[in-house]
């Protein structure tokens, strides 16, 4: 067989699985991928059988990697592993979102305690006895934010 006859296998095998996939970058990779891969293996099965027919080689190649439904089928299993980008970047903007919230409500309670203690005729660095209050408030919205965290992953 001729190498273009075994290009055009490739193609038409290739094409069935982009077929049956979902039109994206990562199906793309894929596609890319097992397209190195199956010249490869037949590359490898050439040198080890010098005398076969080389597309015997390449159908046996993709006998081994099995159906473009089989890949298919895996390649949805994977994906459905995978978290969806969106989420995970809507996950990021509200964990950025509640550490921002947090910063203000523990910023103002710190300043509250501050003028509070002023109030009341104590001598106070404004500054020190901020960043104390504030200290000892970041302290407890962590411990708030870690017990959260793990009684969710433990549920």
């Amino acid at each position: 067989m001729t190498n273009q006859s075994i290009d055009k296998a490739v193609q038409d095998y290739l094409s069935k699985i982009r077929q049956s996939l979902p039109e994206s970058l990562e199906t793309e990779d894929l596609v890319e991928d097992l397209r190195a891969h199956i010249y490869d293996a037949l590359e490898d099965k050439a040198a080890r059988r010098p005398g076969a027919d080389r597309y015997a080689l390449l159908e046996e190649v993709l006998r081994d990697l099995g159906g473009p439904e089989d890949i298919s089928t895996e390649f949805g299993k994977i994906a459905a592993e995978k978290p969806d980008a969106s989420e995970a970047r809507q996950k990021t903007v509200r964990t950025a979102l509640r550490l921002i919230i947090r910063f203000v409500v523990v910023a103002a309670a710190s300043w509250f305690l501050v003028t509070f203690r002023m109030a009341q005729g104590y001598e106070v660095d404004f500054w020190v006895e901020f960043f104390v209050a504030f200290a000892v408030l970041t302290v407890f919205a962590l411990l708030e934010w870690y017990i959260r965290s793990w009684q969710s992953n433990h549920d």
